[in-house]
């Protein structure tokens, strides 16, 4: 069930840019940046009680190591979220043997037209992540991986000013860091 309804929401994405990149993930190459979606079944799932996710994330090929930006997971994009309530807190869906394709589908759709596209619409370059990341934010990366994915992004803009920058303040964060755990 949760295999057909995912194939028949990704056909609803395609004429998005969104292109079926496995058995329960899309991707959508943009201008500077490639967008994931992922569905992520639970550990406790069984072949008649299904609980998923939905995980979705922005990469930045220019920080891509891998050979293919298109064969990107959840793990190697530079902003990361998961469909979540209104708490903030994931939601993880349910797949009964009474629920049909359909439904499963309408769920799908519903989810990722009320959060997955608007959240991943504020990232469509690379400009996009670099301002996210300036304003000190680093939703599903660590601080370094930040500041580290910053300065690379920067450079390759060629606003060396603003690696300059990037740089003090990481040697600074790291500078205050060590005093700190040499204090305790």
């Amino acid at each position: 069930v949760l295999s057909k309804a995912f194939s028949s929401m990704a056909k609803g994405l395609r004429p998005s840019g969104f292109e079926k990149a496995g058995k329960y993930k899309l991707h959508r190459s943009l201008d500077g940046v490639a967008w994931v979606l992922e569905l992520q079944k639970s550990r406790d799932t069984t072949k008649t009680d299904i609980r998923y996710v939905i995980n979705y994330g922005v990469l930045a090929p220019a920080l891509f190591t891998g050979d293919d930006p298109c064969s990107a997971i959840l793990s190697d994009c530079h902003w990361q979220s998961r469909v979540s309530g209104e708490d903030r807190r994931e939601i993880w869906f349910h797949v009964s043997p009474s629920t049909t394709v359909e439904q499963v589908t309408a769920t799908l759709e519903e989810a990722i037209a009320k959060q997955v596209l608007p959240d991943l619409s504020a990232f469509r370059s690379e400009a996009d992540l670099v301002q996210f990341w300036l304003e000190g934010k680093n939703r599903g990366l660590t601080a370094k991986q930040r500041w580290v994915g910053l300065g690379r992004l920067l450079a390759k803009l060629g606003r060396p000013d603003e690696v300059r920058r990037v740089l003090a303040e990481i040697e600074s964060t790291e500078k205050d860091d060590w005093q700190r755990r040499l204090s305790r």
